[in-house]
């Protein structure tokens, strides 16, 4: 996971995205879905995890919320085409620049761009971040309204993590299967960052 968050973390560098800047992440739950999470944190950005379940419509609405300049995403999960969908909402928003699709070229390419950012360009947005420095947006689910864009800094997700480790009684033995996405916050933080 480090590895590939830090490569991924590189190729956002490549790409033009600097501190501050958000990184929208439509994945389902698979590896590649964290390691670009932490890999826009690492890269200085704010990481903004988008629900799998939104229509194109909502993607446009998250995209323009969190004012993405580049999004992450997979070329299909059941039968939504994310591939399809982000570039369509792309061709309408001068703001988001980079779009890579898991499952086609453009993933191999954003990745194969890392090689070019040393790793101590890297290492110097990680050691300038500070706990309060913007990292992640949280979206609401959207049942009642158009979803919310919840901005945290870096403080409140690694505390909420590292409490609900020792909530849940975590260690290094503990394996665990989540069916709950990290698009929210009981995937990311429960599931995932606790463990």
């Amino acid at each position: 996971l480090g590895a590939e968050a830090r490569r991924i973390g590189r190729a956002l560098l490549a790409a033009g995205v600097v501190p501050g800047e958000s990184v929208g992440v439509v994945m389902g739950n698979r590896p590649e879905a964290v390691a670009a999470i932490f890999g826009a944190a690492m890269a200085g950005a704010v990481a903004a995890p988008m629900s799998t379940f939104s229509p194109r419509p909502e993607l446009a609405h998250l995209v323009d919320t969190c004012r993405a300049t580049a999004v992450l995403t997979q070329s299909r999960l059941l039968d939504r085409r994310f591939g399809e969908d982000v570039a369509a909402i792309a061709r309408d928003r001068p703001h988001l620049r980079t779009v890579a699709v898991l499952g086609e070229p453009s993933w191999d390419e954003l990745l194969a761009a890392a090689d070019e950012v040393p790793d101590d360009r890297l290492d110097a947005r990680i050691a300038a971040a500070t706990p309060d420095d913007p990292a992640l947006v949280i979206f609401s689910s959207g049942t009642t309204s158009e979803p919310k864009g919840i901005l945290h800094a870096h403080r409140s997700p690694s505390l909420q993590c590292w409490l609900q480790a020792r909530v849940f009684a975590r260690h290094a033995g503990t394996r665990m299967f989540s069916a709950l996405p990290v698009f929210w916050t009981a995937g990311l933080n429960t599931a995932v960052g606790a463990t």
